[in-house]
């Protein structure tokens, strides 16, 4: 028991910056910076394969309009000589909830809409690729009550 209690002792909260490129089937060409929060023991070291998971926050504009998403991953991945930089997410899989703005008119209506969903991604190798949901919550005359995203991508 003196062991674990040690080490826990001994755990920082950290927090890794993301970021990633791709193509959705909602924004178009969109581009992501994003923060995973997770607690390891303070000599821990990231440079070569580690496992992390924690909440998560990313912002990710595009072409018609931005993204805010708040969730959970776990990733496999190393930062190389950048400390608290992910660069390479092996294998990665995350479950997020998600705000979308439009701010072009397109497949979802006007510019102006408001669709609130849940996203769920994978990444194996630095590719990417999401699926999501997302129900009309604001903006006048939206085409579709629901929809339904898809993308893929480089990065987490």
């Amino acid at each position: 028991m003196g062991d674990i209690a040690s080490r826990e002792a001994d755990q920082q909260q950290r927090v890794y910056s993301l970021a990633s490129a791709r193509y959705s089937s909602l924004q178009g060409l969109a581009g992501s910076v994003g923060w995973l929060f997770t607690n390891v023991e303070s000599d821990f070291d990231c440079r070569t394969m580690c496992d992390l998971r924690g909440p998560t926050v990313q912002l990710q504009p595009g072409g018609n309009g931005g993204q805010l998403s708040v969730g959970y991953a776990r990733i496999f991945g190393e930062t190389d000589h950048y400390e608290r930089f992910l660069v390479t997410p092996y294998l990665a899989l995350g479950i997020r909830g998600v705000l979308l703005r439009t701010w072009r008119d397109g497949y979802l209506g006007p510019a102006g809409q408001t669709f609130l969903g849940t996203e769920g991604q994978f990444t194996i190798i630095r590719v990417a690729f999401t699926l999501g949901v997302l129900r009309h919550a604001g903006g006048a005359s939206a085409r579709h009550e629901w929809a339904f995203s898809s993308g893929i991508g480089w990065g987490f």
